[in-house]
């Protein structure tokens, strides 16, 4: 339980390039738009250089999450307790 949430999380960062997740958001349809805003919240940071994708996901623009990416971690947060 204690890392239930974290694995949500970085599952939900895994759908943005996979497009599958682990956790069984296809069982909710508002997860599943949430990872879609998520989805292009990330592509927009590639294209303004405020994430990096190779190797992996890298934040190189702490201002970008806290304007574009915390909003949507913490809908899906909020989904993932109920």
């Amino acid at each position: 339980m204690r890392w239930q949430l974290a694995i949500h999380l970085v599952d939900s960062i895994f759908y943005a390039e996979t497009r599958t997740t682990s956790v069984g958001f296809q069982e909710s349809a508002r997860a599943l738009q949430i990872l879609e805003k998520l989805k292009s919240v990330i592509e927009m940071g590639y294209s303004q250089r405020s994430l990096l994708s190779k190797p992996h996901l890298v934040l190189l623009n702490p201002s970008f999450y806290h304007r574009r990416m915390k909003l949507v971690f913490t809908m899906l947060s909020g989904n993932a307790c109920l």
